[in-house]
């Protein structure tokens, strides 16, 4: 069986949940990995009847600190399938799986995968490359929220800026062929204001740290112990979009953060 990679791009919105039913096609007897646990539970569900699941972390490793060895990583890479998501507050979905809190996700692909759950509602989507794009820059827009809560910007302030976000996110996709109309699902919206309003984001986080004027040493030591994404999305990320090159010049290039402040008006 040729190899398949699914990537899931999780947004959260607090609506009710759907039911959904599930199709097995070409899925039995197959080897499939996952990551972390409310991954591994949701394909467990899918074809746990049928396949082999497992996940890529030992019980009760920390996922932040885990690394991967060359023989484990050959071995993955041998499976049938390899199903991995794009969020970055994978322990607070955890927990709202556990409370069983109401959530959206988007699942993009050719073909649907279909799961019965009362308390979650997947939404399906074709443009799998707009979910992606969705999910890269919105770890770059929760940095440049991050700075303005540091900078202890207004909350009018600072829903301007979450509005412009949610637009120039829209223009990206547009700019790379993409549905516009993804923005308006949960990996859309829901994961932007997810990601960008959360002191629980990583991205957002190191943000507020800039914002804050807190010491390189300490920033650095931050950095040292966790995975700030939107860091090296915006050095492979190449686009031609004003905000995110600003972000880009006000990490990289000693730009000044108060630059965000101009933009909202501009």
């Amino acid at each position: 069986m040729k190899k398949k990679i699914i990537l899931l791009i999780m947004g959260l919105f607090l609506l009710s949940g759907c039911t959904f039913k599930l199709n097995n096609d070409n899925m039995e007897n197959i080897n499939v990995y996952t990551t972390i646990y409310p991954i591994r539970y949701l394909i467990t569900s899918l074809y746990g009847d049928n396949s082999t699941i497992n996940s890529i972390y030992p019980s009760g490793v920390d996922t932040k600190d885990f690394e991967l060895s060359d023989k484990k990583l050959s071995e993955y890479a041998n499976s049938d399938l390899f199903v991995f998501n794009s969020l970055d507050r994978d322990r607070d979905f955890a927990v709202d799986m556990i409370n069983k809190n109401n959530l959206r996700l988007t699942l993009a692909g050719q073909k649907y995968i279909n799961f019965f759950n009362e308390n979650i509602k997947v939404e399906y989507t074709s443009d799998v490359l707009g979910v992606e794009i969705c999910g890269v820059v919105k770890n770059i827009f929760a940095i440049s929220c991050g700075i303005l809560d540091g900078m202890n910007t207004s909350d009018s302030t600072k829903a301007s800026f979450i509005n412009l976000v949610i637009n120039e996110t829209a223009n990206i996709l547009d700019s790379f062929g993409c549905c516009k109309d993804t923005i308006f699902l949960s990996c859309g919206i829901g994961a932007i204001i997810l990601t960008c309003t959360s002191i629980n984001s990583r991205n957002y986080k190191f943000g507020y740290m800039i914002g804050s004027n807190t010491s390189k040493k300490e920033i650095d030591r931050y950095l040292s112990t966790n995975t700030v994404e939107g860091l090296n999305t915006l050095k492979s990320f190449k686009t031609n979009n004003k905000l995110v090159n600003l972000i880009y010049d006000i990490i990289y290039n000693n730009v000044n953060p108060q630059e965000i402040l101009n933009y909202i008006v501009k």
